[in-house]
This record gives C-alpha cells, structure tokens and sequence, in this order.
C-alpha cells in the first residue's frame, strides 16, 4: 500500500497532487494517504508492506478490519519520529 502527496509545480496557483494503491490490502491507501493530509505532509511517498510466510492473500482475509488500525498507527509512529529526528516535534508537518 502507498499514498504520495507531492507540490505540483506546473501550476500557477500552490497546488498538491496526491494518489494511492492498495496492492491486496484494499483500503489501505487511503486510510495512509489521510494520515499525510492530516500531518500537512508533502513531498513524500510513504510505502508500507507486511510479510507473510504463506501466499498472497488480502491482508482484511487474514487481520479483519483491524488491519487498518495497525497500518495507520505504525505509520503515525514512523513520521513522528522522523519529525523528531530532524527536530521538527510538534511542527505539524513539512517533512
């Protein structure tokens, strides 16, 4: 799964292009790509993958919906230390 938020240059006016992919974990996109609206990030693609040990399947077959739940909070977790590791705590984005 990834969602991407990115400035777009060409335009006249401030403007974002973002997007998403769920690969087999279907919503996951977008519930990643709301965690970058609500941070204010831009200029970030932000790509998550679970491992299995046993074939390719859809991560809700296997975790339900609290896949969601894990995905958006270990995501959370990773762009707040990243924030605090370039002493941005508490800046509420601009990564």
């Amino acid at each position: 799964s990834y969602p991407y938020r990115v400035m777009d240059p060409s335009s006249s006016a401030p403007s974002c292009s973002e997007a998403c992919g769920d690969g087999l974990d279907e919503g996951c996109g977008e519930k990643l790509l709301s965690v970058l609206r609500r941070f204010a990030l831009q200029g970030l693609l932000l790509v998550v993958s679970r491992w299995q040990d046993y074939g390719a399947t859809p991560g809700l077959e296997v975790y339900g919906t609290p896949l969601y739940s894990l995905v958006v909070e270990r995501c959370k977790d990773l762009i707040t230390s990243l924030q605090e590791a370039m002493g941005l705590a508490g800046g509420g984005g601009g990564l």
